[in-house]
């Protein structure tokens, strides 16, 4: 699998990685281990190295299904958690918490909300962090709509070196801003949600341009968001893609992306959606129809 740089990762990184906690929602958070820690396993086997455990209550299940998949002495690994995991007050004892479900292994890199980052104070907490080996690196997760691009030039300029933020061919600004700022940066970028929350993985017409329980001006608003998707069709006949493995790739064709975070359900999902390296780059001539933007 094609790997790309990351900040403070000397391993690099996959360019598809997986977020565990949504393959944990998704299943239900009591729903069967064993079959979560095996996809995960195989992912592994297939060179995926990036393994995200996510925020919220899924979060603590989804290291515990990181720390049963990947041995604690697999350096090529990247293991992602987030500073909600654990208490806010004592971000050292959620790290602890955390590196304990995840099998003992340190937290490779700790995503942080952009107010930790621009606190003096919160600066000083992840450089402890960094400093007693809890934590090896750390970036700043960004939300759909981050608070102002004042704000994010702020954390730019701060030092920081990864971002982690949605972005689909579906939701496309302010991620793209975002994008163009970080690579004159030099930041690399974790990307969420490239499926623009089920719409370009498969899923079923309901709630999409062709549910014929929509209203005639739904209809029309619908068919012009989903445009990108439409333009996408013949690239996706010419080489064989699928519609996922198409949105998978207009994403990566940022050099600002180091990886994509996917959320498969099975085997069927997770094996196209890692072997994106057989396929030819979306580029050229093939991107021109992509530039009509959604407006998810």
């Amino acid at each position: 699998m094609e790997r790309r740089s990351l900040p403070g990762v000397p391993q690099g990184t996959s360019v598809v990685g997986l977020a565990v906690d949504t393959m944990v929602a998704v299943g239900g958070l009591s729903g069967p281990a064993e079959l979560g820690v095996g996809l995960l396993r195989r992912a592994r086997a297939l060179g995926i190295t990036v393994f995200d455990a996510g925020t919220g209550s899924a979060a603590p299940v989804a290291e515990r299904w990181i720390g049963r998949a990947v041995r604690p002495d697999d350096r090529d690994a990247l293991v992602i958690t987030s500073l909600s995991s654990g208490p806010p007050e004592d971000p050292q004892e959620g790290c602890r918490a955390s590196a304990a479900r995840l099998g003992g292994r340190p937290i490779d890199l700790l995503m942080v909300p952009a107010r930790e980052a621009l606190d003096p104070r919160g600066l000083q907490r992840l450089t402890r962090l960094v400093e007693g080996g809890s934590v090896r690196s750390w970036g700043v997760a960004l939300g759909p709509q981050p608070s102002g691009l004042e704000e994010l030039r702020s954390l730019l300029e701060s030092g920081v070196r990864t971002l982690k933020l949605p972005y689909s061919l579906l939701q496309r600004e302010p991620a793209e801003t975002i994008l163009q700022l970080a690579e004159r940066h030099e930041v690399q970028c974790i990307v969420t949600d490239p499926f623009a929350r089920g719409r370009l993985d498969g899923g079923s017409l309901r709630g999409g341009p062709l549910d014929p329980s929509h209203p005639p001006e739904r209809m029309e608003q619908l068919l012009r968001e989903y445009a990108p998707v439409l333009a996408l069709a013949p690239l996706t006949v010419r080489h064989r893609r699928t519609l996922p493995q198409a949105a998978l790739q207009f994403v990566l064709r940022s050099p600002s992306v180091a990886a994509v975070l996917v959320a498969p359900t099975g085997p069927d999902q997770l094996e196209p959606w890692a072997r994106l390296e057989a396929l030819p780059p979306l580029e050229g001539e093939e991107l021109r129809p992509l530039t009509v933007r959604g407006k998810a």
